[in-house]
């Protein structure tokens, strides 16, 4: 009774053992966002080739769905572990990611989203303003940009009174 039992032990540790080796030993599939990227590319390339016909997502967005699809795939479960690899820069998000347990890896085929090579990566929720000018507004100098979201009611931005 005695060899049975440590037997059992033993093979219950084996197949533990197997089980996380295989597990470990599954290839990470990577996928890449980079500032200079296109959202039509494969997303698998760290940086556009010569031709600039495939490299890497522009936006987190794609490199999302991009997981999706390929759950999708697989049966709706991911068979091995997935890597969103953020190339250095800012990304300026038109609105927010939302991400459900549709997006969710697990403890065999895990997703992370990280910095490429510690590149620093700034994710903003905020707007890129350009074509600043000098004016003079109420008789004070003020740097002054045409925002034609605002103009069309799309932005507010809120003052002492309440919304404007």
């Amino acid at each position: 009774m005695k060899a049975k039992v440590v037997w059992l032990i033993f093979a219950i540790a084996g197949a533990i053992l197997m089980a996380k080796a295989s597990a470990a030993g599954q290839k990470e599939i990577a996928f890449y966002v980079a500032p200079n990227g296109n959202d039509s590319w494969s997303g698998m390339l760290p940086a556009p080739n010569k031709a600039r016909t495939d490299g890497p997502f522009a936006t987190l967005q794609r490199a999302v769905e991009a997981i999706r699809e390929m759950k999708r795939k697989q049966g709706g479960k991911l068979k091995q572990p997935v890597t969103i690899y953020l190339r250095g820069g800012t990304y300026f998000l038109s609105q927010p990611i939302v991400l459900t347990p549709e997006d969710s890896g697990d403890m065999q085929a895990p997703i992370t989203f990280r910095a490429y090579r510690n590149e620093k990566v700034v994710i903003s929720g905020g707007q890129r303003i350009a074509g600043w000018k000098r004016k003079t507004v109420n008789g004070k100098a003020a740097l002054v940009a045409e925002l034609p979201e605002v103009r069309e009611g799309k932005w507010f931005f809120p003052t002492s009174q309440g919304r404007q």
